[in-house]
């Protein structure tokens, strides 16, 4: 299993596996596929949660796919999960969530900056793209200290209207 490790965090490129023991509810299995000490009962941010099938689905693709799950290095308590897919013409496109306790102590800039280095370190990647929902003002700036820049505006069918970042290579 890939990691990453930043200052505070230990990024884990989550597989088939672990993605179902989350399905599953399974803290236990969690904790020996990643280490992270899940509470009990298994949690995740609404959007990420209902991800998990689908995200199942993606990982038939291959193993770098997966999710990765931010999990604090200090207590191996999970933070956040995010990830960057490739969309096919050297972009990947990044997306990422911290859990509402974890958030304002900066986890989402550490785990941002990982996955960008990692993302653009890829053969073929020459720019990372997010989509934030405008008025999402903490997730844009955690984007702007990471180097991105806003391109334009888009509509997702999830989220409504959504700014448009890039960050070249």
């Amino acid at each position: 299993m890939n990691r990453l490790r930043t200052e505070r965090l230990e990024l884990v490129h989550l597989d088939a596996a672990a993605i179902d023991a989350w399905i599953r509810r399974d803290a236990r299995a969690l904790l020996e596929i990643t280490g992270a000490r899940f509470p009990e009962p298994v949690d995740a941010p609404p959007l990420f949660d209902a991800d998990l099938p689908r995200i199942r689905e993606i990982l038939k693709d291959g193993p770098d796919s997966g999710p990765w799950l931010f999990v604090l290095r200090e207590t191996a308590e999970p933070v956040g999960a995010g990830g960057t897919s490739a969309m096919g013409d050297g972009t990947l496109f990044l997306g990422y969530s911290v859990w509402p306790r974890h958030q304002r102590r900066g986890y989402a800039s550490e785990a941002v900056r990982a996955l960008c280095a990692h993302g653009l370190a890829q053969p073929g990647v020459w720019r990372i793209r997010a989509t934030i929902p405008v008025g999402h003002v903490a997730s844009e700036r955690v984007v702007e200290r990471a180097g991105f820049r806003r391109v334009g505006k888009d509509f997702d069918p999830d989220a409504g209207e959504v700014g448009v970042f890039e960050l070249p290579r």
